[in-house]
């Protein structure tokens, strides 16, 4: 509302026929007996101009929440895992609101975590210096490598040959030469059960025959497993394997070679500062890749209100609208940020005042605060925002403007809401005043007949005449007019309705009685 209470009951209560009958009467009417009225002089004082208007809570700041843009190169993007908050929940600052799948986030840490270990170890190799019976071992231990490789090639080499006409003979002379000592082995292997069958030599030495007979078959099917290898040629996998050797040998020489290298090097300063340089950029890359992985958890950066939640599990979320899902994606479109917090330990009251009233109002101006879900209970407040320009509340357009339409003002007012009791959206009524000077006079004296405006009845010379005003209510029983009366004028306080236009009255000072705001039927 945008007037007094005062004002208000005036319109409500005002004759409205009152302006009808100026001017019906003749100037100077003798033809009955003056009316007795009480007057008061205009005058110039002071009173408490009162602003009422309507208006909504609404948060005073609110934070919208992404996934930290920084650092711009490695920006976080990634599916939805958890969603921890729902609109309506008091969160804390740092508390964890969303968390992102970040699998492919941990496993670049990692990589740059062993970086820093390689880099690190490089760095004590460097920086000691190597006594040279040191130096002298890490070579014998190269050439050591270098005989380990040859050996391995040279077995890989005979894999790759292994058809070659003169080693299938030599294998079948040897299966020969093993089948000949069998044959003649079994020979006296019979003669020796002969012999026992007649009791000329022992069990023990029986048996004794009888195992050398069978390891020498033994020996036999080994030599006729290896001609056959020898014919058939070396396996897949045995070639494999051996080529796998040869470069494991060579790995283990490279090493020995580059550990030779920086015990070589190890003395030279220049050396030792870009060993510690590569630690440096090798830990500031973990670190910054640390902090991208750290961003998996979306924190409130305020306490307050979660009063909007635009991010559900599954969907896709980044630091920017293009790592967000969109319209072409199977996920949900989600364009503006993941959460909205309003700070709810401060709340702001928002108003649309009356332009009559834009002198009363200003910032820092303190008033009160009524809300419409908490009735009996009233809240302290401070304007704090003013918006100069006037502007219709049904927004017309130009040219196509409304002339009854109220123009209007918009106000903010700060209000303290520690105890949580106003939410924004809530509707209520913020009332100010004011302290002004100008010209006064009772509201008794005023039949109001619109907003700001009415007529007042100002005697002269025995005659009452009717005068129009503008005016401001005050809280106090007496209205500011603003044009169409000047100070000493007097002005009718009683019997309004009784009167009109150039009525002859008899005036007398008026008692306080008179001066009450019901003293014109008000």
């Amino acid at each position: 509302m945008r007037m007094t209470k005062h004002l208000l009951k005036a319109l409500a209560l005002a004759p409205l026929g009152i302006l009808a009958l100026a001017g019906c009467g003749k100037s100077g009417d003798s033809s009955s007996n003056p009316v007795t009225v009480d007057t008061v002089p205009a005058k110039m004082g002071s009173a408490d101009e009162s602003v009422m208007s309507p208006g909504t809570i609404v948060p005073a700041n609110t934070v919208n929440v992404t996934i930290p843009p920084s650092p711009p190169t490695e920006g976080f993007s990634g599916i939805v895992r958890d969603v921890y908050v729902k609109v309506g929940d008091r969160v804390q600052k740092g508390q964890i609101l969303a968390e992102l799948d970040a699998t492919e986030q941990a496993n670049v840490v990692s990589e740059k975590a062993a970086r820093t270990l390689e880099a690190e170890r490089h760095y004590d190799l460097v920086k000691h210096l190597y006594r040279p019976e040191q130096i002298q071992v890490q070579r014998l231990q190269i050439a050591e490598d270098e005989k380990s490789i040859d050996s391995a090639r040279a077995h890989l080499q005979l894999l790759l040959d292994g058809n070659r006409p003169e080693q299938i003979n030599l294998a079948k002379a040897a299966l020969d030469q093993q089948q000949t000592a069998l044959d003649q082995l079994i020979k006296d292997n019979a003669r020796s059960h002969a012999l026992f069958d007649k009791d000329l030599i022992s069990r023990s030495d029986l048996e004794k025959n009888d195992e050398m007979v069978k390891a020498q078959q033994d020996v036999v099917a080994q030599a006729a497993s290896q001609l056959k290898i020898d014919q058939l040629g070396a396996r897949t996998e045995d070639i494999a394997a051996a080529r796998d050797q040869v470069q494991m040998f060579k790995s283990v020489r490279d090493k020995d070679e580059e550990t030779l290298k920086v015990m070589l090097l190890g003395s030279r300063p220049e050396a030792i500062e870009e060993a510690r340089q590569a630690i440096e950029q090798n830990r500031a890359a973990e670190a910054l890749q640390r902090q991208v992985l750290n961003h998996q958890f979306i924190r409130a950066p305020q306490a307050g209100i979660i009063i909007e939640r635009n991010v559900n599990p599954g969907e896709a979320a980044g630091p920017n609208l293009l790592a967000r899902s969109d319209s072409s994606n199977p996920l949900l479109k989600n364009t503006d940020a993941l959460f909205e917090i309003a700070d709810d330990n401060s709340v702001e009251f928002m108003a649309n005042v009356d332009q009559l009233f834009f002198q009363n109002v200003y910032q820092g101006q303190q008033a009160t605060l009524t809300v419409e879900a908490l009735p009996g209970s009233s809240f302290s407040a401070k304007i704090i925002r003013i918006q100069p320009l006037v502007t219709s509340l049904e927004h017309n357009k130009p040219g196509e403007s409304n002339p009854s339409t109220p123009l209007t003002f918009a106000v903010w007012a700060d209000v303290s809401n520690s105890k949580h009791q106003l939410v924004p959206g809530q509707t209520g009524i913020i009332s100010a005043h004011k302290r002004v000077a100008g010209l006064v006079v009772p509201q008794a004296a005023v039949s109001a007949y619109n907003l700001g405006q009415g007529g007042v009845f100002v005697v002269q010379k025995g005659v009452a005449h009717m005068k129009q005003v503008r005016y401001q209510a005050t809280t106090n029983g007496y209205v500011k007019i603003l044009d169409g009366l000047k100070e000493g004028d007097q002005v009718v306080v009683s019997d309004l309705t009784n009167l009109h236009d150039g009525l002859s009255v008899n005036p007398r000072a008026a008692s306080v009685a008179a001066l009450s705001p019901h003293a014109a039927g008000m």
